[in-house]
């Protein structure tokens, strides 16, 4: 009877608006309360630090004609600068307007979670995510500040939840809507193309009860969704690369920290005449002291790297392990961890490991003895954007920062688990 009367509960209409509520609450707290400004200066002194910096100049040179982009300016891709010059305007004064875009897609991550998780699993699954977004940390603490991580979870989610509508409705101009969005996700964060890319198998497996040419003719509508945003951004960062090819952002920062020993970050000369430097959070708690020192002129960090897995097997072995658990639990985030917020993104993350990644990761272990392939579907629909943070650790830098992004995803799986609990607790 008890369990009964909590999962009545989870589809009342009145706590359903409560949660909502809720959310909207906490949100604009954080948002707002929690990030006073008086003046437009004093917003940019007070939250404006680390990757922040090149985002910001990088908006401003969209309003200066004839702008002239720098090697530090193809380091990312163009969308996060390109979005908020557009939210701040002209004179890079509009923070109110950039503060209530930024509350406005925390409020989508939010319902996207829940929505998500509903399409998949029913009603239950998606109130218990609902209820686990409203009030996990992780999916709203980006957006009071000007990082990619919030306009790139907006986007993956809207693109996840056009496939599953496509799959579902077999409306297949989702198809591309949903490449489109994974192609504009990827614009903000370069790891939405392998993402993307990485649900193409999806349309060749058994699980999908389709003719083979209809499976073809969905995998190519989905990969020019693609193509209708990658090609054009890698023509304009080559273009600002002056002719030499860019696919999306020169991340060769990054991938200097990885494969060639424990650094504990790079240098490089740049063409301007200064040197740009880069450390890694995980590396610098680790203790790491060296410094990777690279001349892009001279140096093919991609080459070396290689042949330094060649040398040392079992080292790039046991380092990408250890750089896979970092993206779990490695360090504390920017840009929480810099200010006086800290203890509660370390309550925060905790709580995500035990609470949303260990059912999570339950749930997917033991998919294959439970359901029929529609679950199996289902559960690869999440899972194969999820691999891209694995093959991510095997080429470039990572973080906990870097997984957030996909905890919606994973809140997806948990909330699945604790539907199953307690279902089997109702039946026992």
């Amino acid at each position: 009877m008890r369990m009964n009367k909590k999962s009545s509960l989870l589809l009342n209409v009145y706590f359903v608006i409560a949660v909502i509520v809720v959310a909207e609450i906490v949100r604009y707290m954080w948002i707002f309360t929690a990030h006073p400004w008086e003046i437009v200066q004093q917003y940019f002194d007070r939250y404006i630090f680390s990757d922040m910096v090149l985002y910001l100049w990088n908006a401003e040179k969209y309003w200066i004609p004839g702008a002239q982009w720098n090697y530090v300016d193809l380091f990312y891709p163009p969308g996060t600068g390109a979005f908020f010059a557009f939210l701040l305007g002209p004179e890079m004064n509009r923070v109110g307007v950039l503060q209530i875009a930024q509350w406005l897609q925390s409020m989508w991550i939010f319902f996207g979670t829940g929505l998500l998780a509903f399409l998949l699993y029913g009603r239950r699954v998606g109130m218990i995510a609902l209820l686990i977004a409203a009030l996990a940390f992780p999916l709203f603490d980006y957006s009071a500040y000007m990082l990619a991580e919030t306009p790139f979870t907006s986007l993956l989610l809207a693109a996840l939840i056009s496939v599953i509508l496509a799959l579902q409705h077999k409306k297949i101009l989702f198809l591309l809507l949903a490449g489109i969005l994974f192609g504009l996700s990827a614009t903000f964060k370069s790891i939405g193309l392998l993402a993307g890319l990485l649900l193409l198998p999806l349309f060749f497996l058994p699980y999908w009860n389709q003719q083979f040419r209809m499976r073809a003719a969905c995998a190519l509508l989905f990969l020019a969704g693609l193509l209708i945003i990658v090609l054009p951004t890698s023509y304009i960062m080559t273009e600002r690369n002056h002719g030499k090819f860019i696919l999306l952002s020169n991340d060769i920062m990054r991938i200097a920290l990885v494969n060639h020993g424990h650094y504990r970050g790079a240098t490089l000369p740049l063409p301007e005449g200064w040197t740009y430097m880069v450390q890694s959070p995980v590396a610098m708690q680790k203790g790491y002291e060296e410094m990777r020192h690279i001349d892009p002129e001279k140096d093919n960090v991609i080459a070396q790297n290689i042949e330094w897995v060649r040398s040392h097997p079992w080292q790039a072995f046991r380092d990408y392990l250890e750089r896979t658990g970092d993206l779990v639990y490695g360090t504390l985030p920017l840009p929480t961890d810099a200010t006086p917020f800290r203890s509660i993104l370390a309550l925060s993350q905790l709580l995500m490991l035990l609470l949303v990644y260990l059912p999570a990761t339950v749930w997917v272990v033991h998919v294959r003895k439970r359901f029929s392939d529609t679950e199996c579907l289902s559960t690869l629909i999440i899972l194969l954007p999820l691999a891209s943070l694995l093959v991510s650790a095997a080429i470039a830098a990572t973080e906990p920062r870097y997984l957030h992004p996909f905890s919606p995803l994973l809140i997806v799986f948990a909330s699945a688990w604790y539907q199953q609990r307690f279902t089997l607790g109702k039946k026992g």
